[in-house]
């Protein structure tokens, strides 16, 4: 998971090592005999979801054998990948791995896949080239990105890879303090002549967004420091009530919201609600906020708590003794 943040983690890298020079806080890793389909999907599955919040990045890369079916499917071959096209066993599908992609609650994700037929897994980039300027990347850093740079577009690629040792060189070579997918692509591409190396997007990508990478020992610029871009919860009633809100699993972070709508920073929420005079919730929902959008859920008409009932169920009774 790349950071903007100095800490190392697992899986620690050498700053002589092209990867050791960027920031990460962890690494999960499958070589040689542990790339099994098996582990790949619990990595996507389990291991993936459990590390990574809200406001991290991804950076998935993979090397190693493709395929292209006859129904122009795409697929990775992990180390017990059957060699039969039909049976396709033990094969993993690259829909299988936009569908992983797409669940997790990562703000960036970028897969690098250096194989045959990884062209497969994208959206070709098709709109121009942004400026690479101060706002460029402090919007970059505040939308959801879905990015892909593969190797090659639906072809075979050489055993003996071109890109990867591209792509390890601009890594090794690069003395910008922050780079973006964007630029990652266009330095890689332009030393690969065998193939044609490409860059696209996957479902949930948002214009102006891409993932970030930040050189280790090198002060943050002050883009990527900035504060992400606020959101707005704008709440919708029939009638009168009082709300709350905080970021999920911190509820004693509650705040209250001042008439109908409040300013957020970007993440998921816990919102309580209830009638005026109760004095305890009986409305919750989970919401999510987004950088410079907002959100408008729907109370429904609200009732009585159970605790309020049970406080004039009991002085009902005291009246009547």
């Amino acid at each position: 998971m790349a950071s903007p943040r100095q800490s190392r983690g697992r899986g620690e890298r050498s700053e002589t090592d092209p990867v050791g020079k960027y920031c990460f806080d962890d690494f999960f890793e499958l070589y040689d005999a542990d790339a099994t389909v098996a582990n790949i999907r619990k990595l996507f599955a389990e291991r993936l979801p459990a590390a990574v919040g809200l406001h991290d990045s991804v950076l998935v890369f993979f090397a190693g054998h493709g395929f292209l079916d006859a129904s122009k499917s795409g697929f990775w071959i992990p180390v017990d990948g059957g060699v039969d096209k039909y049976a396709q066993k033990a094969w993993f599908p690259n829909a299988q791995l936009r569908n992983y992609i797409g669940l997790l609650k990562a703000r960036s994700v970028l897969v690098i896949a250096d194989a045959c037929f990884s062209g497969d897994l994208l959206d070709v980039q098709r709109e121009a080239a942004p400026e690479l300027d101060s706002s460029y990347f402090k919007r970059a850093l505040t939308l959801t990105s879905r990015q892909v740079l593969s190797s090659g577009a639906s072809e075979a690629v050489p055993d003996e890879s071109e890109f990867g040792r591209q792509l390890l060189a601009f890594l090794d070579r690069n003395t910008d303090e922050v780079v973006d997918a964007l630029a990652i692509h266009d330095r890689v591409r332009r030393g690969v002549t065998k193939t044609l190396p490409l860059f696209g997007n996957l479902p949930g990508n948002e214009q102006g967004a891409s993932f970030v990478l930040f050189r280790r020992g090198a002060e943050a610029p002050a883009a990527a420091r900035a504060a992400p871009i606020e959101g707005k919860l704008v709440i919708n009633s029939a009638g009168p009530f009082t709300a709350r809100a905080a970021p999920v699993g911190r509820e004693g972070d509650l705040v209250p919201i001042e008439g109908n709508s409040l300013d957020f920073q970007p993440g998921s929420y816990l919102l309580l609600a209830r009638l005026p005079d109760d004095f305890d919730d009986s409305f919750r929902m989970e919401f999510a906020i987004r950088s410079g959008e907002s959100t408008t859920p729907s109370l429904p008409k609200l009732a009585r708590s159970a605790a309020f009932k049970a406080r004039e169920l009991a002085r009902d009774k005291e009246r009547l003794e």
